[in-house]
This record gives structure tokens, C-alpha cells and sequence, in this order.
């Protein structure tokens, strides 16, 4: 028994070990800037300079776990399940997978405040009406499209693609991270003219053509797939997963019960 008990700490005793430690999206057709411009600075480049994606850090969420709820009736509550649980997961295989921030709820909104986001579904163009805790309480917050009837009809045939897109895109604004096209130090006049919403308050690395955020990337928004940068940005913001280790403890559910 005595041994059994030495094994069972030494596991649980490296698990302790492995935690610790340290818009709307509108298709643009638009090109990567083949070229560089050059090293001088406007006004506006110069305040970020010293900075180092384009988050808004006054309204990053302090909170890891955000709460998340449709704001609809049971009817469509119910009819969009499948769409629902599509939104859901393109959320966790992206900004979720690569941080420690969880959307947890997922439920009908029930008209008490939930503290975080309420999605709404309608047949327009998807958006959200803030940036990151400027949501909060925000009846409607976050409002994505799952018919595309008057829309971008063009989603009609792969309706699921675009609801997984749009939620990853929205859901960066859900974050607190602005359009990347904004940025000051965007290279092409086309895609900086495309300039929507609001702003960061700081640059995060270079930027970044392939950004879910950044309209004028070639693929839209993304594909729902998070560039490098995206990457570095929410584990940054949001805590980096890699530190957490997960430890399957059924070893030593198998050594207490035999």
C-alpha cells in the first residue's frame, strides 16, 4: 500500500510541475502588397512605434472564461443547433485552442445580465457593436448570419464555411482585437482605404496579410484559420496554453481501486 501511495504522489506530483510556470466581413478580392513602403514614419506611425494583430488593450477581458448567449427565441434556438454547435466549435478549435480564454454558456440568453456576450442571428451583414469588454451586457452584441438570403447571397451553397468564418472573425472583436487593415503601418493605400471600425491602441509584430482580422487578406478572413500572429497575439493577451499540461490520472484511479 505504501508503495502504491509513493506513486500515486509522484504522479500527481509532476502534474503540479507541468501546470506551473511561467465588422463586417466582406469579401475584398484585394491582393498582398507586393512591395515594401519606405522608412518614413507619419504621425500616426510614430505613436506605435515603440509598440509591438491591432489590440485595443483598454478592453482586453480580465476574465479567462467569458460567457456567451443567443439571444433568441426557443423556436430558433432549437432550428439552429447544428449551425450553434458549428459556431462553437470553430471558436474553440482557433482562439480557444490557442490560449487559455473559454466562451462558456452557450445557452438562450434569459434576459439577466450574463456578464459577458450575446449573439443575435439575422440577415446581415456580420458585426459586433464593440470591441472586446465594450460588449459586455451589450443586448445583441454579437450579431452573425446563418440564412445569407439578403446577405452575401454566395454563402447560400456553403453556408456552414461562411457562419465558421464570420464567428472567428467576429469573435476576434469579441476579444478586444481591431480590424488589421486599420493598423497605421498598413503597406497597400487599397487595403488601408478599407479602413473600418475602431481602432487598436498598439501593434502587435509586423503587419500581417494572412490575419483573420485583416480584410485584405487573399483568403477570406482567413479561411476561420488564425495566422502566426494571430496566434502570438491572443497567447499573449489571453494567457499561453502551453504551459498547462494535460495529465491523464488514470493511472492512479487504477492503483486506489485495486
Amino acid at each position: 500500500m505504501k508503495r502504491r501511495l509513493k506513486v500515486i504522489l509522484t504522479i500527481f506530483g509532476f502534474a503540479f510541475l507541468a501546470s506551473c510556470g511561467g465588422g463586417e466581413g466582406e469579401k475584398t478580392g484585394l491582393t498582398a502588397p507586393s512591395g515594401e513602403t519606405g522608412t518614413t514614419l507619419s504621425p500616426r506611425q510614430e505613436k506605435f512605434e515603440s509598440e509591438e494583430g491591432y489590440p485595443l488593450t483598454a478592453v482586453i477581458w480580465p476574465e479567462r472564461e467569458i460567457a456567451v448567449c443567443w439571444q433568441m427565441d426557443v423556436d430558433a434556438f432549437n432550428s439552429y443547433s447544428a449551425q450553434r454547435e458549428s459556431v462553437r466549435q470553430a471558436i474553440h478549435s482557433t482562439w480557444e485552442q490557442s490560449s487559455l480564454v473559454r466562451f462558456i454558456g452557450w445557452q438562450r440568453c434569459n434576459g439577466t445580465p450574463n456578464q459577458g456576450v450575446s449573439i443575435a442571428v439575422q440577415d446581415v451583414g456580420a458585426h459586433t457593436k464593440g470591441l472586446g469588454t465594450r460588449l459586455r451586457n451589450v443586448v445583441e452584441g454579437v450579431v452573425l448570419n446563418f440564412e445569407y438570403t439578403q446577405w452575401s447571397p454566395d454563402c447560400q451553397n456553403q453556408k456552414d464555411y461562411c457562419n465558421r468564418v464570420l464567428a472567428v472573425h467576429e469573435f476576434g472583436h469579441v476579444l478586444g482585437f481591431a480590424h488589421e487593415q486599420n493598423r497605421p503601418d498598413t503597406p497597400d493605400p487599397r487595403c488601408a482605404a478599407q479602413e473600418q471600425g475602431t481602432d487598436g491602441d498598439a501593434l502587435f509584430g509586423d503587419w500581417d496579410i494572412s490575419s483573420v482580422m485583416n480584410y485584405c487578406n487573399p483568403q477570406w478572413n482567413g479561411d476561420g484559420a488564425l495566422s502566426p500572429t494571430d496566434i502570438a497575439m491572443v497567447k499573449k493577451y489571453y494567457g499561453d496554453p502551453a504551459g498547462i499540461a494535460f495529465i491523464d490520472i488514470t493511472p492512479s484511479i487504477y492503483l486506489l481501486t485495486n
